[in-house]
């Protein structure tokens, strides 16, 4: 009588036995390949570390040269931040395209809505290529509403530092 708990074996012949060579050959190649991917990702690691050193420290004669627009809005009611940017980056893009746009590498630093007038009225920085200031005062000059609102935007001055245009907002 077989008893269904025990499960019996086939014991392979010898010829169905692996080779003793072939199965060290294979152990040797897969711990060589295994060692090989761990070196690919080390160096890949460590070119990216490097990379990311080199964003972080950019040495100021590299890095690109900004200005920074200080300009108020007028409008008749008031306006968000999110709204304004919008409205300025679809003004850029209209005017210059894609490649304009990009070049100009426009950034809304701050905008703050003053609370204590009964108009709308707002101050904010932009920062630009310093080759761009005139193409982006061109794009806030063609911006005549924001959420259905009508819209004035005044260039109160430009600085090449933010500590300038804290001293133009005053």
């Amino acid at each position: 009588m077989k008893n269904p708990n025990f499960k019996y074996y086939q014991i392979p012949s010898k010829s169905q036995l692996p080779n003793p060579k072939q199965v060290k050959i294979k152990q040797k190649v897969g711990a060589k390949l295994v060692v090989l991917g761990f070196r690919i990702c080390l160096v890949v690691l460590v070119c990216i570390g490097m990379y990311w050193d080199l964003m972080l420290y950019l040495p100021p004669s590299l890095r690109g040269r900004r200005r920074y627009i200080v300009f108020e809005v007028i409008s008749e009611r008031g306006i968000d931040k999110k709204a304004l940017l919008k409205e300025i980056l679809d003004s850029i893009y209209s005017l210059y395209g894609d490649v304009g746009a990009s070049e100009s590498k426009l950034w809304l630093i701050g905008y703050d809505k003053r609370k204590d007038t009964d108009i709308g009225t707002g101050r904010g920085i932009l920062r630009c290529a310093h080759d761009k200031v005139e193409e982006v005062r061109a794009a806030l000059a063609c911006i005549h509403s924001v959420n259905e609102a009508m819209v004035g935007i005044r260039v109160i001055g430009i600085s090449g530092t933010i500590k300038g245009t804290s001293r133009l907002r005053r």
